[in-house]
């Protein structure tokens, strides 16, 4: 193998003589390419890439990454942004499209269509399904599953192990999946096609059905279950172990008990007050033989003057 005689290779690249450069590809300064590297055709590597030991780059890629590593797979039409990290053994599937700082973790998979946005993390062995879409800073941890067409909003974090369904909308700055206690916790679970508002969170070991809504600042703690087409509105909580059932809507600012009930937030969490200290008795007036040798007096000394 060796470069295609149509390949530019600038001269100030370090390219092994094993790797095999496809045709019309260019290879800008200061990208180092290891041996055993494959890298299709009219494709652009751009400077300060390093692609690592085996690694496969397909054909009309743009490739501004910092690292590609050892045996990672790039399909065609991807976009690696600036800074972007294609971890050891990854695969991105054809027409990703990373953004500037993203990472992809070691053995993760990026199916087609998928867009990771600017400083989104992706864990080890996680799988984003396709046409997925998340915003800028987003985390998803390890060995997470996200279905295909979800979009996840600016600042969402997903735990580990937490399964998210098809066509979830997610918007900024969710919580999935985190750990409301010590020690590794079951995974949060999302169904198909379900909703969550700005601000909602879902602790360790909660399910959402299919077509379930979890609006803004609305929280499912420990164990919590949200049955298919549920709806919990703005600002609620279920209680650990509480379960809504199927189809039902629980009104904004409502507080779930395990067993079911229900009360308003502002009753279920106010502080019990202490009661208000008794205001001091006011001073008895004097008795009447006291006024009236008090008045004496007075009238006696304005006599003298």
């Amino acid at each position: 193998m060796s470069p295609h005689p149509t390949a530019k290779l600038h001269p100030l690249s370090q390219v092994d003589p094993s790797a095999d450069i496809g045709a019309g590809t260019v290879i800008e300064a200061d990208v180092e390419i290891r041996e055993g590297v494959r890298i299709g055709d009219h494709t652009i590597v751009r400077t300060g890439t390093l692609v690592d030991v085996d690694a496969e780059v397909g054909s009309n890629c743009d490739v501004g990454a910092h690292r590609i590593g050892i045996r990672a797979k790039i399909g065609d039409g991807c976009v690696l942004g600036r800074n972007s990290v294609v971890d050891n053994r990854a695969t991105l599937d054809n027409g990703v499209h990373l953004e500037t700082g993203t990472s992809v973790g070691r053995e993760a998979n990026v199916d087609a269509g998928t867009t990771l946005g600017p400083r989104t993390r992706v864990g080890p062995r996680t799988k984003i399904g396709s046409h997925v879409t998340t915003h800028r800073d987003v985390n998803i941890s390890a060995d997470v599953e996200v279905g295909n067409g979800c979009v996840l909003g600016e600042e969402t974090t997903v735990a580990p192990h937490a399964r998210v369904g098809d066509r979830a909308d997610i918007a900024e700055k969710v919580r999935i999946g985190y750990d409301a206690g010590v020690g590794v916790m079951p995974p949060a679970v999302i169904g198909n096609d379900c909703t969550l508002g700005q601000e909602a969170g879902m602790e360790a070991d909660t399910r959402m059905g299919d077509g379930c809504t979890l609006m803004a600042r609305a929280t499912l703690e420990y164990r919590a279950h949200m049955e298919a087409g549920a709806t919990v509105c703005f600002g609620s909580k279920l209680e650990q172990d509480a379960t809504i059932p199927a189809g039902e809507t629980i009104p904004p600012e409502t507080l779930v008990r395990t067993d079911g009930t229900q009360v308003a937030r502002q009753h279920a969490d106010t502080p019990t007050l202490r009661p208000e200290r008794p205001e001091p008795p006011a001073p008895a007036p004097p008795p009447a033989a006291e006024a009236t040798h008090v008045a004496k007096e007075r009238e006696h000394d304005g006599r003298a003057r």
